[in-house]
C-alpha cells in the first residue's frame, strides 16, 4: 500500500482528523497502482503504525465511512471504475491502463497529495504537457455528451495573440466580434482571457439562442481559485454575443457529496466536471472510451509518474 498523504491525515484521538476524502484518494491509488487487493485490517494496520489513531476501534469507524464512500465512487465510475468495493476488502478490477481517463485524473490528483515526491522527481517538466493533456480530455468528455467544442489553447500551433483567439471563437460560434476590443478590455500579458474550451449545444440553423458554456480547465490544486474564471463579462466586451455564456469548470479532483454541492454553487457556475464525469461521460461502458492517441499519450503520462508512488510505498 501507499503510505498515507501528509495533507489531511492527522493524528485522531477523540475527534476523527482523517478525512474521508483524502482516505478515499489514498485508497484508490494504492489499489489502482500498487496493490491487487487491500482489506479494512491493512488500512487498520498502517492507520495505527503511521500514528494517524492509537484506538483500533476508533480508527474502524473512518474505515467504514470511506468504505462507504468508495462504494459511492466505484458506483458513479460502473465501468471504468479499476476497483470493487467488498464489505471488507478492495480488489483491483482491471489495470490502471485499460480505463485511461480515470487513471490520468487520480494520477493528477495524487502528484497533489504526495507533492514532495512528485516535485522532486518532475519539477522541471513543468505543468504544460499535464495541461494539454487534460484540455483534451475535457474536450472529449464534452463531445461525448453531445456538445460542440472548441479549444482555445492546447494545440501547439494556436496562435498566443488573444486577438487570433477571439477572432477563432467568433467565427466558431458564428457571432461577431468587436473592432478595437482585445486592446481595450485585456492586459497585453493575456493569451487566452482566462478561456479554454467553448462547448455548445449545436442546432441546425446555427443560430444563437442555445445553452453556450466557456470552460477553465484546472488540472492543479488550485483549482477552486479558478472557478471565477474566465470573466464572462470581459468576453461580453470581446464579442457581441446574443446568447450570454454560462461559466464551467473541469478538474480531475473528487469531492465529498456535501462539499461537491457547496463549491458547485459559486457565482455563476453552471457545468462541473470532476474526475468522474470526465471518466465516464454519458454512454460510456468500458474504461478505454477515448481516442486512441489521447488513450496513448494519458497512459505514457500516466506511467512515467509510477515510480513517485512506488517510493511513497509503506514499508
Amino acid at each position: 500500500m501507499l503510505r498515507p498523504p501528509s495533507k489531511g491525515f492527522a493524528l485522531s484521538v477523540n475527534v476523527h482528523n482523517v478525512r474521508i476524502d483524502a482516505m478515499a484518494e489514498w485508497l484508490e491509488g494504492s489499489v489502482t497502482f500498487i496493490d491487487k487487493e487491500m482489506s479494512k485490517t491493512d488500512v487498520k494496520d498502517i492507520l495505527i503504525e503511521e500514528n494517524h489513531y492509537a484506538s483500533q476501534d476508533f480508527a474502524q469507524e473512518r474505515i467504514d465511512d470511506t468504505w462507504m464512500e468508495l462504494s459511492r465512487r466505484a458506483k458513479c465510475l460502473g465501468p471504468v471504475a479499476t476497483f470493487t468495493v467488498e464489505p471488507k476488502r478492495l480488489v483491483r478490477r482491471i489495470k490502471w491502463q485499460d480505463s485511461p481517463a480515470y487513471s490520468f485524473c487520480l494520477m493528477l490528483a495524487l502528484q497533489v497529495a504526495y507533492r514532495k515526491t512528485f516535485l522532486e522527481m518532475f519539477e522541471k517538466e513543468g505543468y504544460t504537457v499535464q495541461g494539454e493533456l487534460f484540455e483534451r480530455l475535457t474536450v472529449e468528455a464534452l463531445e461525448r455528451l453531445g456538445l460542440l467544442t472548441h479549444s482555445t489553447a492546447w494545440s501547439h500551433a494556436a496562435s498566443n495573440s488573444v486577438a487570433d483567439k477571439v477572432e477563432e471563437v467568433a467565427e466558431h460560434l458564428g457571432e461577431p466580434y468587436r473592432e478595437a476590443a482585445v486592446e481595450k478590455w485585456t492586459e497585453a500579458k493575456a493569451k487566452d482571457a482566462g478561456l479554454d474550451v467553448i462547448c455548445h449545444l449545436p442546432f441546425v440553423d446555427g443560430l444563437a439562442g442555445r445553452p453556450l458554456f466557456f470552460i477553465q480547465c484546472a488540472s492543479g490544486e488550485s483549482w477552486k481559485d479558478k472557478r471565477h474564471t474566465p470573466i464572462i463579462q470581459q468576453w461580453m466586451k470581446l464579442l457581441e454575443l446574443v446568447t450570454e455564456p454560462r461559466r464551467g469548470i473541469s478538474h480531475p479532483f473528487v469531492e465529498l457529496s456535501d462539499d461537491f454541492r457547496r463549491s458547485a454553487n459559486f457565482d455563476c457556475l453552471m457545468l462541473v466536471l470532476d474526475r468522474h464525469r470526465l471518466s465516464r461521460p454519458r454512454n460510456v461502458n468500458k474504461g478505454i472510451w477515448t481516442s486512441g492517441d489521447l488513450s496513448k499519450d494519458m497512459n505514457a503520462w500516466t506511467k512515467r509518474r509510477l515510480p513517485a508512488l512506488v517510493k511513497n510505498k509503506a514499508i
